[in-house]
């Protein structure tokens, strides 16, 4: 099998070593000298040029290099009836994880509030809340998303979590559908954007949802800047 990678801004060398490490059998090729492109029959990309899939006449399947798959979705041009297929990283989802918990604790510890007195030499201690106390909601349950939430509930934080589709999760709370938002929203302390970017999600970290939280409530974005109106 001839497999292509296809990246625009991902350093392809590493890629190449342990897929021959895995296969020695197996023909890595670099886009752009993936000559005949006729040959390849698996592309793994990232952030291709638009377009530039029509090329590769026998394609059977596509492997997104990185967490979401709307890089590939979002050309117009991209082969329809082509698989898409994509990465689970065990050390993406701990590294996704040390960010939310990074992030969580900044706002929990009230870290926001030090800062703005060490510029004004003003010093007023706080009393945080508890982390049973404080509920952070994470929208999109995924794999990155699922397991988030299942650390954060092990750090003690009352952990739930909100999806298209029904989920179970050890220690987590899941909301399901556009009837449960609401009352998923109006619990959440600390909100986290995990969810994919689709016709439905772009945009919908606005000021109409921002309003159901509860005053006071902190966002954590890690899912994609077009889910946020800056505005609101």
């Amino acid at each position: 099998m001839t497999i292509s990678i296809i990246c625009t801004n991902k350093a392809p060398e590493p890629w190449v070593s342990a897929l021959q490490e895995l296969d020695p059998s197996l023909n890595i090729q670099v886009w752009p000298n993936d000559n005949p492109k006729a040959d390849v029959e698996f592309a793994l990309c990232w952030k291709h040029p638009e377009g530039i899939l029509q090329n590769y006449p026998n394609l059977r399947c596509i492997c997104s290099m990185g967490a979401g798959v709307d890089h590939l979705l979002n050309d117009t041009l991209f082969p329809k009836n082509l698989p898409v297929i994509r990465l689970v990283d065990p050390l993406l989802g701990q590294s996704m994880f040390e960010y939310i918990c990074t992030a969580s604790m900044y706002y929990f510890r009230e870290f926001d509030v030090y800062q703005t007195q060490q510029s004004q030499l003003f010093w007023h201690q706080q009393v945080p809340k508890s982390m049973a106390a404080t509920t952070i909601g994470i929208m999109g349950l995924g794999k990155l998303g699922e397991y988030s939430a299942s650390q954060l509930s092990k750090m003690g934080f009352r952990t739930i979590g909100w999806s298209r589709s029904q989920k179970s999760i050890l220690g987590v709370k899941a909301y399901v559908g556009e009837g449960q938002l609401d009352q998923f929203l109006s619990q959440t302390d600390i909100l986290v954007c995990l969810l994919p970017l689709t016709d439905q999600t772009y945009d919908i970290l606005n000021l109409e949802l921002f309003n159901k939280l509860p005053q006071g409530s902190y966002l954590v974005n890690v899912a994609r800047g077009n889910h946020l109106v800056e505005e609101d």
